[in-house]
């Protein structure tokens, strides 16, 4: 399930914030889920199963927990898009690393260059000492 899938699922679904709601009935105790409002039942079960007030309870956090995912991974996007290096590629030309692949072949040419004598140790030192920073 990817963040567009969650995003589509809450615009069609019932509003949150949800509450969990427990009281007393006829087969023991009811274990209810509710829009905020208390209007609408999203999922309502009974003592007859010894986990439906735990389930009933993770049910009301939903939306919550969706809010706090959807904002994480948001702000996982933003920090990936701004992680980046910039190297010289195969065709001479500065090139921006964005992933593991690119990132691979900018140090495969760093070191390729220092093998043929145009960068000294202390540069191969200082690139690899700037990345660990």
């Amino acid at each position: 399930m990817t963040p567009e899938d969650i995003k589509q699922d809450r615009e069609q679904g019932t509003d949150g914030p949800w509450r969990y709601v427990t009281g007393p009935s006829l087969k023991g105790r009811y274990h209810t889920v509710m829009n905020a409002e208390e209007t609408f039942i999203i999922c309502e079960a009974y003592d007859d199963e010894p986990d439906n007030e735990a389930n009933a309870r993770r049910i009301a956090r939903l939306p919550e927990l969706e809010e706090a995912y959807l904002t994480q991974a948001a702000e996982i996007a933003a920090l990936k898009s701004e992680q980046h290096y910039t190297y010289i590629g195969k065709d001479g030309k500065p090139r921006l690393a964005r992933d593991m692949e690119d990132e691979i072949e900018c140090w495969q040419t760093l070191v390729r260059y220092y093998l043929a004598g145009g960068a000294s140790k202390s540069d191969l030192r200082a690139a690899l000492k700037s990345e660990g920073e």
